[in-house]
Formats: C-alpha cells, structure tokens, sequence
C-alpha cells in the first residue's frame, strides 16, 4: 500500500470513529491537521528543491486592472532600486502611500470634483515652488506653460465625462488626448510595483491613473516593474498548491493569470443574474478559495467565507489579501459556526458541499441541524450527481428531487428553481422562502 492509500485509510478510519464515537473527532482532527501541515510542509521543501520554477517577469508585458484596484503609490524619487531589479527583497514597499495622499490625484480632485480653484489648492501651491527651484513639470519649465496644460487637461476631462458615445473606450481616448499634449510617456503610461502580499503600488503614470480614478473608468494598461521577494514565493506556493494541474477555483488577481483553473466565471454569473436581493449578507459554505466571496463583495455585499480545510482557508487569506478584499474567513465546521444560534443571511451559497454531508449518518444529521438553524432569503443549492457516490459506501444518496425536496423540508425555505444543468449532469437550484 503506497502512503496516498495509507493517508486515505487513516481518514476514512477517523470518519468511522466520529460516527460510533464522537467524543472523540476533536483531539483526532487536531491530530490530523498537525500532520497534514507536516506532509504538506515536507512535499512543499521536496517540490521547491527538484524543480526551479520561473514567471514571467517581463516588465513590458501588458496587464489590464481597475484603477480601484491600485490603493498605493510610492514616491520613485526616493526609492533606491536598480532597474534591472525585477524582484526585490526588504523593506521597500513599506514606503507606499495611499493614493488619496498623492499630490496630483489630489490636485485633480479638489478642481475637477471639488470644484476649487487653482489658488486655494494646496498642492497646486507646492508644484508651483518646484518651478521655483529649478524644476519641471511633465517637460515644462514654467508655471504660464503648466497652468495652461491644466486647463487643456480640464477640458479633455470634461469632454469624456460628458461624452455618451465613447462608453468603454475612456482609457483609449484619454492616452490619445494627453498624448496629443506631449504629455511624457512616464506620466501617461501606468507602471506599478507589486508588494509583498500582492498589493499594487503605483510607480509611473500618476496623471492618467488620477484621471482614470476621477473618471470612473474601469479598466487601465499596467505593466509591473518589480515584485517583492515575498509575493515571489507565495507565488511558488500556489504552483506547488496546484502542482496536480489546476487550481479548483480561478484567481482574480491580475499577476495570477497563468494558473489553470477548473471553475471559473459560470456559475457566478448565473448566480448573479438571478438575484433578487442586489446587496446584504452573504454565507458562502465551503468557500475553497473564495473566489465568490471576491466577486460578491465586488457587488457591494458583506460576505463570510466558511472553509473548514486549512490549506484552503490558509490560500483564501492569501489571495484575499492581495486583491484589498474585507470579507470575514471561518476556518472551522460549518456545524460548529455561531452554534446553536440561528444563521440570518440574505443570501447562502451552498455549491455542491452539501452532498459530502450525505456520506456518513452522524455528518447527515449535523446538516439537518443546519438547515434548520439558517434563516436565509435565497439560497443556491448545487447538486451532485448521484452517480458519483456509485460502487461507494454512503449513508444516503439522494437524486436531484430528493435531495432539493431533503432542502425544503428541513429549512425555511419552500420554492426551487433550476438554473443551470452542468456538461458533468451537476445542477444549481435557486431555494427561496
């Protein structure tokens, strides 16, 4: 027997301890995740010294982001780097700053939002002491020539703010303009650099990012110029995180692309379109690596992320942290969350986890326990198929009615819909009270 069978046999042989004598699943499982970590940790340091894995670390290849996604900037006058560095060790991305502190989205802001004028903004004051000091600004040496841009600047704002003709062409048309205005390259090309968890700190093109911010322009070019060390090595860990092939979830962060995924954009969307309730709480069950929970908040929803396995909770973090994200990560049972309290949410994402609970008969009953506890307005059920548990010893094995009708009978919820039949026969059901 190899050790995937032997790891496979000791689990199994937890599972059938918990259903005869529970008392005892909690030291087992905390025994079991201690070893888990250790074989993860020892097959990680193993994978890493076989096999050298390389990115793509091109400084000219092009990304595409929304300008919200960009929080920081960091002042490229004081920060010592080389520019052949593309990685960087150190404390270098502890120097960024928010981009609401940025002088020119500042400057910007105050006109073209705020409506002031040029004289009672501060920071038009303090670029005006550079040229004082010798210095120039976008090439020009003078404040007659600057202030000059800055009206033609205005008038390019204004323009596509109140054009209804140029809807998702905004970032072309304004590279044109600023362009046409000799404005340089490094003020109307976005560069950025990628911090140690993965957030995105502006470097170069701090005028057209301001403008693309203030005009609600949704997606810009970027091109990284360096990456920290650390994001560096979470990204090694991820590619030994998905070394069978694929991750089970798509990643949203834009430095993340190139991972295969299985799921990606279907059933959020198919989801999305069905909603009724368009933001409130949000209960994602077996959340894996939150990509639903990335994309829920996007929308305006508070969400919790409920993973009970700790290397996916422990990636969730990780990804979640790099994409600026808030929502809450509950590393434990479902079962055990906020027991024996009822669960209110406005929304529950029940996506085909619930089928694992149908294996053994103590498990079943915890999930009968459950459904009871939820006070849920929608909840979107995704079955299994019922011939995935073929030739396997189950407690029960509902087909596609009886488990939606196992649903309604244990909860509040009394109405179903299908929506979608999946090419594996897998169906997502939309449950409402």
């Amino acid at each position: 027997m190899d050790l995937g069978s032997s790891i496979r046999t000791i689990r199994i042989l937890i599972f059938d301890l918990n259903d005869n004598i529970p008392y005892l699943i909690k030291p087992l499982i905390f025994l079991w995740k201690i070893f888990h970590k250790f074989k993860y940790n020892l097959g990680k340091k193993n994978y890493f010294s076989k096999k050298e894995i390389k990115f793509d670390l091109s400084p000219s290849r092009i990304y595409r982001v929304n300008p919200k996604d960009i929080i920081y900037y960091i002042d490229i006058n004081t920060f010592k780097w080389k520019k052949s560095n593309k990685i960087l060790k150190g404390n270098w991305d502890h120097q960024k700053k928010l981009i609401e502190q940025m002088a020119i989205f500042k400057l910007f802001k105050d006109k073209l939002i705020l409506r002031k004028n040029y004289y009672q903004i501060k920071e038009y004051k303090l670029f005006i002491n550079k040229f004082s000091q010798g210095s120039q600004i976008w090439s020009l040496k003078d404040e007659k020539s600057w202030i000059n841009k800055l009206y033609d600047i205005e008038n390019i704002y204004r323009d596509i703010k109140n054009s209804v003709t140029v809807k998702n062409r905004e970032i072309n048309i304004l590279e044109a303009k600023l362009k046409e205005l000799n404005i340089p390259e490094k003020d109307r090309s976005i560069a950025i650099s990628i911090g140690r968890k993965g957030e995105f700190i502006l470097m170069n093109g701090e005028l057209i990012f301001s403008l693309a911010r203030l005009l609600d322009i949704k997606e810009v070019s970027i091109t990284i110029k360096i990456r920290h060390k650390k994001w560096i090595n979470f990204k090694k860990e991820l590619k030994y995180f998905s070394r069978s092939g694929t991750l089970y979830q798509q990643t949203s962060h834009p430095d993340l692309q190139d991972y295969p995924f299985k799921y990606g954009a279907q059933r959020f969307n198919i989801i999305k379109e069905n909603l009724t309730i368009k933001k409130g709480t949000l209960l994602d069950i077996g959340s894996n690596l939150g990509f639903f929970c990335r994309k829920f908040e996007e929308l305006g929803f508070n969400c919790t992320a409920v993973e009970a396995n700790w290397l996916n909770a422990y990636f969730m973090k990780k990804l979640r942290d790099a994409e600026n994200k808030k929502f809450e990560i509950i590393t434990e049972s479902i079962f055990n969350y906020k027991k024996p309290i009822q669960l209110k949410y406005d929304v529950v994402l029940a996506l085909f986890i619930f089928h694992h609970f149908l294996k053994r008969k103590n498990v079943y009953n915890n999930l009968k326990k459950l459904l009871k506890r939820l006070k849920v307005k929608e909840l979107y059920f995704g079955v299994h198929n019922p011939k995935e548990f073929r030739n396997r010893k189950v407690y029960k094995n509902y087909n596609l009615e009886e488990f939606v009708n196992f649903i309604l009978e244990n909860s509040c919820l009394t109405q179903s819909k299908m929506l979608l039949k999946l090419d594996n026969e897998r169906v997502i059901y939309k449950l409402t009270i």
